[in-house]
């Protein structure tokens, strides 16, 4: 597990797409919202096709992200998710723009502005 940190994590902005494509794949795969271990395992494949790492910073989100699924979350994305895997064909951004957005007010991802804010106060 420690060995994800070795490298250069991947940017901020991949993580996050890195993120909604996992929930989508594991969301379409089993038909119903992933366990922690089912969510990282799908995280862990992109991140491995990308031939990638991650800061210990992200891997909390991961860890965020599927505990916040099995507490509520998921229910009120599922639904985003499954319009994602229509649209998303099309190019159409709509359910992943929400579900970014909603990733975003529980904390699990930070967006590009926000980062750029955080970091004019390191």
């Amino acid at each position: 597990m420690f060995g994800f940190f070795e490298k250069k994590a991947v940017d901020n902005n991949e993580f996050n797409k890195m993120v909604i494509a996992a929930l989508g794949e594991t969301v379409t795969n089993l038909r119903r919202i992933p366990t922690e271990n089912e969510f990282y395992s799908s995280f862990n494949h992109l991140l491995e096709s990308k031939k990638g790492n991650i800061s210990p910073a992200q891997f909390n989100s991961i860890k965020l992200c599927a505990l916040s699924l099995q507490m509520g979350f998921g229910d009120e994305v599922l639904p985003l998710i499954k319009q994602l895997n229509i649209e998303a064909p099309q190019g159409i951004h709509i359910s992943y723009e929400k579900i970014f957005e909603q990733l975003c007010m529980r904390a699990i991802l930070v967006s590009e502005d926000s980062l750029e804010f955080m970091k004019k106060f390191q």
